[in-house]
């Protein structure tokens, strides 16, 4: 089975994902910091990302992905988001 997704706008992508990313930061009890350190990236990196001003790499999407135990598709917008 193949799905395809058409993106139009990479803002509200990127806007989505940062979304989700704060939802599972929150849920889970993890500050900025500690996820700038699982991901290799300084604070003030994961902070703009975090807020969607820089976008995450496709690497960084799937790392977010182990680290909070969600599917990229979740993370992307693309089914629920679902956390504990």
């Amino acid at each position: 089975m193949c799905y395809i997704v058409c993106v139009t706008n990479i803002k509200d992508l990127k806007q989505t994902l940062a979304l989700r990313v704060r939802t599972c930061l929150t849920a889970n009890e993890v500050t900025q910091a500690e996820l700038a350190d699982a991901l290799g990236l300084s604070r003030s990196t994961a902070c703009q990302k975090v807020k969607g001003y820089i976008g995450f790499s496709a690497y960084e999407v799937a790392e977010l992905s182990k680290f909070f135990n969600v599917s990229a598709d979740s993370l992307l917008g693309l089914k629920p988001l679902e956390v504990e």
